[in-house]
């Protein structure tokens, strides 16, 4: 989730990779029914958001969706993993399966991240499936959402996990799904626990992206105890520092050590 598509939607699908003559192998063999884990790496989350995964049956030209995650998705930053139960439906062969999410603070922007996986003992195929959601590119739609917003997907598919609190619908034609909301329903429809037994939000002083502008990747030391980092010109909260690490002069180190400027290069030095 380290970048997003194109504004124009001129990368889509999969950030113009599917063009590419190598690098398109599969990478994973997965049993159709099975239930599989996606794990996301990445910083900047944005304050979480909405987010789907789908699958390609005809080398991405359509794109059927079998879960949606609405609201604080992803919940934290780096190494988040997620289940998907994969239809029963869905071809044998290899299929392309997308992680795609809208954003709730910054930058108005559709991230979508791909992969081939090969699909074994599967059914007749997922034409009945919801179509991908798809917002914030220009060239595809004038679908937008608000910032603050976690999207309410109009057709989420039968697997759904749903955290209430910043649920928001979209804005603009943002389409319909012509496979509706059908295909044979997976093994068991997970739903998200209430909040109350999610994880905790951080403090309101630290979950808000400043207004002031910043550069990319940049570090600020909102305590020695915790920091945020600039993704897509917004400060992002990324809670509590490593054990035996402190925040300070915009650097993690070492909590016996401190950081200090020296004609341009950083030092450290014992206290």
């Amino acid at each position: 989730m380290t970048s997003p598509l194109e504004k124009t939607g001129a990368n889509f699908p999969c950030k113009g990779y599917l063009s590419d003559s190598t690098g398109k192998e599969s990478v994973a063999s997965w049993a159709a029914g099975s239930t599989q884990t996606v794990t996301l790496e990445g910083s900047a989350i944005h304050n979480g958001g909405s987010c789907q995964l789908s699958i390609s049956e005809d080398g991405g030209s359509s794109w059927k969706v079998i879960k949606s995650f609405m609201g604080n998705c992803p919940a934290s930053a780096g190494g988040v993993s997620m289940s998907v139960t994969i239809p029963k439906d869905v071809k044998s062969g290899d299929v392309l399966f997308a992680w795609t999410w809208n954003n709730n603070t910054g930058n108005r922007e559709f991230y979508m991240n791909c992969a081939v996986v090969t699909i074994q003992n599967g059914g007749g195929g997922l034409s009945a499936y919801p179509d991908l959601f798809v917002a914030q590119l220009s060239n595809i739609n004038s679908c937008t959402i608000p910032e603050g917003v976690d999207v309410l997907y109009p057709n989420p598919g039968n697997q759904v996990e749903r955290v209430e609190g910043k649920l928001g619908a979209p804005v603009g034609n943002c389409g319909s799904s012509s496979g509706g909301g059908g295909g044979s329903p997976p093994p068991a429809t997970t739903q998200a626990p209430p909040p109350a037994t999610t994880q905790a939000p951080p403090p309101p002083a630290t979950t808000a992206p400043s207004t002031g502008a910043c550069t990319e990747g940049e570090v600020r030391c909102d305590s020695e105890k915790s920091w945020s980092m600039c993704g897509s010109g917004y400060w992002q909260s990324m809670g509590a520092v490593p054990g035996g690490m402190v925040c300070r002069n915009g650097a993690i180190v070492a909590a016996r050590k401190r950081a200090v400027h020296n004609k341009g290069r950083w030092q450290h030095r014992s206290l």
